[in-house]
């Protein structure tokens, strides 16, 4: 499936308008709001860190709208910065409005596993094609080519030569 980020991001500003978003986005001053509170922000700042390719996929305004609202299921505990966001890729996968693009799920869960990696040790199972997609994204080409197969599961572990790190199939 090949997209353009402006295609995705539109696809899911339409969806967020929806019944699900509707109360948050029709008033964009009490929006705003609430996004900037410290806390929202500081949440916003943690998961943009954490899944820089799925913000990019999203775009500022669609992926602030999903932080908020996982931020009131989960609200952050100031001892638990450093795991906080984990269950977002899941998160994402349950909003009926992003149905549609199932694919988001595994590029967020692909990234929790780079972006969260401190010593850059272990092993994710992914469905074949997630890498290449999310390098795709990550990278920030002008186009997409999202090939996704979910009956096909591949095993990534993250390498290193000398001090530069990658992701690889095994």
């Amino acid at each position: 499936m090949e997209n353009s980020y402006y295609q995705i991001a539109h696809q899911i500003s339409k969806n967020e308008r929806s019944k699900h978003y509707n109360i948050m986005l029709m008033d964009p001053d009490q929006a705003q709001e609430k996004f900037n509170t410290a806390k929202f922000l500081e949440v916003f700042n943690i998961l943009k860190g954490k899944y820089q390719a799925a913000f990019k996929l999203f775009g500022e305004n669609n992926f602030q709208s999903i932080t908020y609202e996982y931020f009131l299921y989960n609200p952050i505990q100031s001892s638990s910065s450093e795991t906080y966001g984990k269950s977002f890729p899941d998160f994402i996968a349950s909003i009926g409005e992003l149905s549609e693009l199932k694919y988001v799920k595994w590029i967020a869960k692909l990234d929790w596993f780079w972006f969260t990696q401190v010593d850059y040790t272990g092993r994710i199972q992914l469905p074949q094609g997630t890498l290449e997609s999310w390098g795709n994204i990550y990278k920030g080409e002008a186009q997409i080519n999202i090939q996704i197969n979910e009956s096909i599961i591949e095993q990534l572990e993250i390498r290193s030569r000398g001090k530069e790190y990658t992701i690889v199939a095994v």
